[in-house]
C-alpha cells in the first residue's frame, strides 16, 4: 500500500510538471537558397501578431540546406502563432519593394494566408496541450 501511494504522488508531480513545460519545434522547409539566416517569431497574443514588438520568442537560424529546424522550449499550455521569413541577404530585415511587397520568402504556421497584409492570429494559432509538437512551414507553397 506504501509503494502504491508514493507512485501514485510521483506521477501526479510528474503530470503537473509535463504540463508546464511543452516544447514547439518548428521546422522551415522549402528554402530557395542556402544562404543568410531563417528569422522564426513566437506569438501568444492575437493584438500583436506578426509585429516585431509582439513576439514572444524569438530564433535567427543560419541556413546550411533547403531545412531549418528551431526548438521552443519550456512553454505553457496555450494558443500560439508563429510567423517566419528567409533572410537570404542577412540584413535581418522583412525587406519589402513596391506597395509593400514581400522580396523575401516567408510563412505562417497552419498555412495561414493574408491578402495584401499578414493573416489574422486566428488562422495561425495552434494549440499547445500537455505534449509536445511540431509544425512545418513551408516558404515554397
Amino acid at each position: 500500500m506504501k509503494f502504491s501511494r508514493n507512485a501514485v504522488f510521483l506521477l501526479v508531480l510528474l503530470n503537473s510538471t509535463l504540463a508546464i513545460a511543452e516544447n514547439l519545434t518548428v521546422k522551415v522547409v522549402g528554402i530557395s537558397k542556402a544562404v543568410g539566416n531563417v528569422h522564426i517569431a513566437l506569438y501568444n497574443d492575437s493584438s500583436h501578431f506578426p509585429k516585431r514588438e509582439g513576439m514572444l520568442e524569438k530564433a535567427i537560424v543560419p541556413v546550411r540546406n533547403q531545412t531549418v529546424t528551431w526548438v521552443f522550449r519550456n512553454l505553457s499550455e496555450g494558443h500560439y502563432a508563429v510567423a517566419t521569413y528567409h533572410d537570404a541577404n542577412g540584413d535581418h530585415e522583412f525587406n519589402q519593394g513596391f506597395l509593400g511587397l514581400p522580396l523575401e520568402d516567408y510563412g505562417f504556421s497552419m498555412d495561414a494566408t493574408g491578402f495584401l497584409s499578414a493573416p489574422d492570429f486566428s488562422d495561425a494559432a495552434f494549440t499547445i496541450s500537455g505534449l509536445d509538437r511540431t509544425i512545418i512551414i513551408d516558404l515554397d507553397p
